[in-house]
């Protein structure tokens, strides 16, 4: 029977080839100590600024396990992975805010495909370390499955009136915070300051140049200027007392869920081993949040060096993205490109690592290569409502908005249901708004877990098919702590 491949992963306003390597997104054994061979290639296909990361699904199944089966008999080794991870996303960071706080106009061609060449193997380090959570916690969820029936089965012993997934979901909560966290306490801030009549513009101007790169991802734009004011705006609709409590809860918040989380394991009675097992669940969505930060800040610092290599070469920025990171070099200091074939990638592109090449196709060859691959199918027609998994447990009740890019925002209004393929930082204003989030995508490390326990609003991840069951003002019901969703009315 021929191997059937899946779409891991969607990706809207892409920044089509130099955001991802499809030869990154296979396993490296010596980097990660499993078995060698699991994953033997990766497809990238692309339609303008749309990516989808395919998979065969019996290798990315048997690679999930393999992680798992290393987790389970050495999960220190899978806690010094995440510090690996840590560790290479911070160097992409320094080297990020030091590349754009260089005037790039002033390199010769050599020393900026150089500086590039640099940034580009920096960042592949971050983004393959990663990868080993993509792969152990994407749709089987084989380590959260076993650490909620872990719990499940200490609720039994003890007699408690408690729900595996409500607790694993507690249990999992990182205790550091994310540059989002960080950012809204550090707004709050500004706010009460100005409540106290001091001058606000100098602070102010620094948290927009400090956090404005967070809705950046791979194409931008960063959030203006004007996205900061209005957040401060509503934020000034309150009273200074208001703001301080506000503040003095965030705060205290992680001693609030570590107290919570340590009470919580005693009364269950956690062995050691389970415990860092809940460290490395909070490991998985700080690393997830961590490294992709890392990359999108990465992205935004670069801006200016591609608009710098795109003047040079004569092309558009649209174009000098679809040069490949193994062709920069060569492009920069030989002042030539391919401008038709950029052109062609553009509008269609196949990414193809076979375990030994990689292959680019464009135009008819991409398609007509894309078109010979065997995808699996999901049969829509008896379909009675959704499932997924359980990103951050609660109820509610609304109608669906399907918001996938910034320039579907504007249909959200407050208490909508956000259904997205994979939420992204561009259209966290939505999230905003939404009294439930629905995804086709993504495991307990995607972005809507991480963003959905953030915020306490209720989210049900991996549903495969919520954008294409659902539609623009349907009514559905939303159980996320069974991960359940319906259409009602």
């Amino acid at each position: 029977m021929k191997d059937k491949f899946f779409v891991m992963e969607e990706i809207d306003n892409s920044h089509p080839l130099l955001s991802i390597d499809a030869k990154m997104c296979c396993v490296d054994a010596y980097k990660y100590g499993i078995p060698k061979g699991t994953v033997t290639q990766t497809v990238i296909k692309a339609e303008k600024d749309v990516d989808q990361l395919c998979f065969i699904r019996s290798e990315f199944n048997a690679t999930a396990k393999a992680f798992f089966d290393k987790i389970l008999t050495d999960i220190d080794w899978a806690l010094n992975l995440s510090d690996k991870i840590i560790e290479t996303s911070g160097a992409l960071f320094k080297l990020s805010e030091s590349i754009r706080k260089t005037d790039v106009s002033k390199l010769s061609n050599v020393e900026l495909a150089e500086l590039l060449d640099k940034w580009v193997a920096v960042r592949k380090e971050a983004h393959g370390y990663g990868m080993a959570w993509n792969y152990v916690e994407y749709e089987n969820g084989y380590f959260s499955t076993y650490v909620t029936k872990y719990i499940a089965k200490k609720i039994k012993e003890k007699r408690l009136n408690l729900v595996a997934g409500k607790v694993f979901a507690l249990l999992s909560i990182p205790l550091e915070k994310t540059f989002t966290q960080m950012e809204q306490e550090e707004l709050l801030q500004i706010a009460i300051d100005a409540k106290s009549g001091e001058k606000i513009e100098k602070d102010f101007d620094a948290h927009f140049k400090k956090y404005c790169w967070l809705s950046y991802m791979y194409l931008g734009p960063a959030w203006p200027k004007s996205y900061f004011e209005n957040e401060l705006n509503n934020l000034m609709q309150k009273s200074r007392t208001e703001l301080e409590a506000m503040l003095r809860e965030k705060q205290a918040y992680f001693d609030k869920v570590k107290n919570e989380q340590e009470q919580m394991m005693d009364e269950l009675g956690f062995d050691d081993f389970h415990r860092k097992c809940i460290a490395l669940a909070q490991s998985f969505l700080f690393t997830k949040a961590y490294r992709k930060d890392a990359i999108y800040n990465g992205f935004y610092s670069l801006e200016n060096t591609f608009k710098e290599c795109a003047k040079r070469l004569g092309i558009s920025l649209k174009q000098m993205r679809m040069i490949m990171s193994w062709e920069l070099k060569h492009a920069i200091t030989s002042g030539k490109v391919d401008v038709a074939e950029l052109n062609k990638r553009y509008n269609y592109r196949v990414f193809h690592y076979d375990g030994k090449t990689k292959t680019i196709l464009s135009g008819e060859a991409a398609k007509k290569f894309f078109n010979s691959l065997e995808f699996e199918k999901i049969e829509l027609s008896a379909l009675t409502e959704l499932k997924g998994d359980c990103a951050c447990p609660g109820n509610a009740t609304g109608f669906v908005k399907i918001i996938n890019v910034p320039e579907e925002m504007h249909k959200m209004n407050q208490g909508d249901i956000l259904v997205s393929k994979a939420t992204t930082p561009d259209i966290v204003p939505a999230m905003k708004k939404a009294a439930a989030i629905v995804t086709d995508m993504g495991g307990i490390t995607c972005h809507a877990a991480i963003v959905s326990r953030e915020m306490n609003i209720p989210c049900i991840i991996g549903t495969k098919v919520a954008t294409k069951f659902l539609k623009d003002g349907d009514k559905v019901s939303v159980d996320a702590s069974k991960g359940i969703c319906k259409k009602v009315g």
